[in-house]
């Protein structure tokens, strides 16, 4: 998957960490939405599609969470930063489970809003971080080429 997602890396567009009970994809949400939008950027499109050709030769969980910063949403259409990062991650839910190459009773969504930041949330780089969607795959077993590590 690292091979696969090199380009995306590179641009810092994603980062991809894993351990022996997990991996996360994170998404900056620069990359893949619009200010205040749950709307995929159509150019992460095709970066979830080589995320599910690699996730559907796999076992696991996965979890999508959407977070954001600890700024006040100014929307009319979300009350507020649990309903944005909410739906932010049922977006990228509904593209893994769109062709049906991965099982959706193995995704879930979660809204953390502005909860576990990755950085304090006191300067606009800080919270630009902050700002995100990750995709857990919980207790991956893959083939040996799925992630490449």
């Amino acid at each position: 998957m690292i091979q696969t997602l090199e380009n995306e890396i590179a641009s810092q567009e994603l980062d991809v960490s894993y351990d022996t009970e997990k991996v996360i994809v994170r998404f900056s949400s620069e990359a893949s939405f619009t200010s205040g939008s749950d709307e995929l950027k159509e150019g992460m499109v095709p970066v979830i599609n080589k995320i599910v050709s690699a996730l559907a030769k796999c076992e696991g969980d996965i979890i999508v969470s959407g977070y954001t910063d600890n700024q006040p949403i100014t929307s009319g259409r979300f009350r507020s930063n649990w309903d944005l990062s909410a739906a932010r991650a049922v977006s990228v839910v509904h593209q893994l489970v769109l062709e049906q190459k991965i099982d959706a009773n193995r995704v879930m969504a979660a809204g953390h809003a502005e909860t576990n930041p990755l950085v304090s949330n006191d300067t606009p780089e800080n919270r630009s971080k902050n700002r995100r969607v990750e995709i857990k795959i919980q207790n991956p077993e893959c083939t040996d080429t799925t992630f490449n590590f």
